[in-house]
């Protein structure tokens, strides 16, 4: 009860980052949410959901993730007294298990991650519980059956627990020592039996809910959504996942111990980890089945991942982190038992550490209204009657189906998506098996035709999303109209979150940095560059390490900065390029571009040094090296033209410029010679 009181006090008061949205709009209207669909997470949380009378509903599904983490607590306290833990050490062992990073974020917000933490807690406390029974008792195969139901029935709530059956499979092999065809039998029938809550898919898919991922009706697209193929099935990583080799291995293994130890710090990790093998010993089977759970879930499974090595990865891989901690934290039972009085005082140090360094977090959660005030932005932009076509983005997809369907926000407007997966399809039921560019084509066909009909908006990136038509930025939406139209930039639509409070995970801040952006581009678009600068500064400020900012944040700064090189207006030029090199001192086009900035401006020698130490700092790039070879052409000093015109062709053969040039310096430094 004390855990859940202090996981409710922390709670989010509504929708947050990535799925939660989905994952709220599924429980409360029993719709089919992305691969593998999560039956098991949307059945008890609308449970849940429905058994408490009072607050929204996006509240109580947060309220739920406390609920099951406190579980989750209460099984691990179980496991750990069953191991033999004194009720302190149980106590502690729970305690920071509960304040570890990401297990401690996931229990205050609508995810499927608390729900996956208990039942790897059960399943570690019904282990334990197995080992003081007589092996091929009838209350061990009683035990035995339980834990594979429980088993398949977990993995309707996520996929990860399939690390367990090997886990489960050599717990038994060690307790049979090799006997267990009886227990096995029995096993796989009820498995397969908790299994079965797939089921659930396809009678909800065929009543249409509003979210209907894959529509599942058929056993073909049934098997497709269990094995997530639209994914890649085993795939997780975004983009190109790096060549495996073993220097990408030791910098997976790297990036794993980096991770690990943002959950517990790493000489509180290396204690329990040690606690662990000197379990296994003792010839304890509970403990070598809990490494096994630790290396199967944690560096094995971050190694087989294989994600880019880049900031988004790590956002997305920290939820992954609870169970491996989990099995790390079972090894506090043994380090007590060793430590004797030492190993409380111990866990009672590193109790207050964590909770000391995870409260602002948690803070953070209690008082963010982000996602909310994101989705409740785009809603206030649309006229009455008006149709909103989505281009990506997981926060916009989320938080408007949450407000749309389940708090039944602007019911007056036609929301799709332009994947044709989470809205209403309105592309064709052949849409998701046509080629890629017929794709682009019917979408612009169906799209175009709402013109004249509905005003048509876009929560988009890329403004020319239609052919012929202009985008008008109306908050963060955008407006196709006809060119010429009235446009308007900026209504007043939400105020609040363009300064949230400063967030510490990755797809929060992600969104975060969006605000600030858009009010930036919409600032700039009035013609107050100034002011848009300073909201673009804060933008990049809070999503320092954001992928879509740095590509989004660096066309917005070469566009604007080239109209001012064509306007002749220098010194605004300027002043662009040092914000943007601020921002990304790597990105080589902003520094050699500094040049030409300072040269038009005639300060030559500025430029000269600007461009000298770019060409030396990126030793591939072609540009600053060919810049500087036009400043020593005006000098007419003709064997550093030469020279730095070879040296452009060294890195790009296909200079056109370098190679036109480069016969002419050669004539001219001749003549010069003679």
């Amino acid at each position: 009860m004390g855990s859940f009181s202090f996981y409710v006090r922390n709670v989010a008061p509504s929708v947050t980052a990535g799925d939660a949205g989905e994952f709220m709009t599924a429980a409360a209207t029993l719709s089919i949410p992305h691969a593998p669909s999560y039956p098991l997470y949307t059945v008890l949380s609308r449970s849940f959901m429905q058994m408490i009378p009072w607050a929204c509903v996006p509240y109580r599904l947060n309220v739920f993730s406390a609920f099951t983490s406190a579980l989750a607590l209460t099984f691990l306290y179980l496991a750990a007294l069953q191991m033999g833990a004194s009720f302190w050490m149980a106590f502690l062992t729970a305690a920071v298990f509960g304040l570890s990073t990401s297990f401690w974020e996931n229990s205050l917000v609508t995810e499927v991650f608390s729900l996956n933490s208990l039942w790897a807690a059960l399943f570690a406390f019904l282990l334990a519980l197995s080992g003081k029974s007589q092996v091929n008792s009838p209350s061990h195969l009683r035990t035995s059956g339980l834990i594979a139901f429980l088993l398949g029935l977990g993995l309707g709530n996520h996929q990860i627990l399939v690390v367990f059956v090997p886990v489960f499979l050599l717990y038994w092999f060690i307790q049979t020592k090799g006997k267990m065809k009886r227990a096995l039998a029995g096993a796989v029938i009820f498995g397969l039996l908790g299994y079965s809550i797939y089921l659930i898919l396809p009678l909800r898919s065929s009543r249409e809910p509003p979210l209907n991922w894959g529509r599942p009706t058929t056993v073909h697209k049934l098997y497709r959504t269990i094995t997530r193929k639209d994914y890649g099935s085993l795939k997780l990583s975004i983009g190109d996942a790096p060549e495996r080799d073993v220097k990408n291995t030791v910098k997976q293994l790297t990036a794993y111990i980096k991770q690990q130890n943002k959950e517990i710090p790493g000489p509180i990790a290396v204690a329990a980890l040690m606690g662990l093998i000197w379990g296994i010993k003792r010839k304890a089977p509970f403990y070598l089945s809990v490494l096994t759970l630790f290396v199967l879930s944690g560096p094995l499974f971050y190694v087989f991942s294989n994600l880019p090595f880049n900031a988004q990865s790590e956002g997305i891989m920290g939820r992954f982190f609870i169970m491996p901690t989990m099995a790390l934290c079972l090894g506090f039972v043994e380090l007590g038992r060793l430590l004797k009085k030492a190993g409380p005082l111990l866990l009672v140090s590193i109790t207050v550490f964590l909770f000391v360094e995870g409260k602002a977090e948690a803070a953070n959660h209690r008082k963010t209204s982000l996602v909310y005030d994101y989705g409740q932005a785009m809603l206030r932009a649309l006229p009455p009657g008006s149709v909103l076509f989505l281009d990506g983005g997981d926060d916009a997809f989320y938080s408007l189906a949450m407000l749309h369907y389940v708090l039944n926000k602007r019911s007056d407007v036609e929301i799709h998506d332009r994947g044709g997966l989470i809205y209403k399809n309105v592309y064709g039921d052949d849409f998701r098996q046509i080629p890629k560019d017929m794709k682009t084509i019917r979408r612009q066909e169906v799209e175009s035709s709402y013109l004249g009909r509905k005003h048509l908006f876009y929560s988009t990136m890329d403004k020319r999303i239609l052919p012929n038509l202009e985008l008008s930025p109306v908050g963060f939406l955008y407006e196709a109209r006809m060119k010429d139209e009235r446009r308007i930039t900026w209504p007043l639509i939400i105020l609040r979150s363009l300064y949230p409070l400063a967030p510490h995970n990755y797809r929060t801040r992600a969104l975060a940095a969006f605000f600030p952006y858009m009010q930036g581009k919409a600032l700039m678009a009035e013609g107050n560059l100034d002011e848009g600068l300073r909201y673009f500064r804060r933008a990049c400020r809070m999503g320092y390490d954001v992928d879509w900012l740095r590509t989004n944040v660096a066309y917005e700064y070469a566009n604007l900065a080239y109209d001012f090189l064509k306007e002749k207006r220098y010194p605004l030029a300027e002043k662009v390029y040092r914000q943007w090199i601020a921002y990304d001192p790597d990105d080589y086009q902003a520094q050699s571009n500094l040049g030409v900035a300072l040269e038009k401006m005639g300060r030559l020698a500025e430029a000269h040094d600007q461009y000298e130490k770019t060409a030396q700092r990126f030793p591939q790039a072609p540009d600053p090296v060919y810049n500087l070879a036009v400043l020593y052409w005006h000098k007419k000093d003709w064997p550093a033209v030469v020279r730095l015109l070879e040296e452009v062709l060294r890195r790009d053969s296909h200079h056109a410029n370098a190679r036109s040039y480069l016969p002419s310096a050669k004539e001219k430094m001749t003549s010069h010679a003679q």
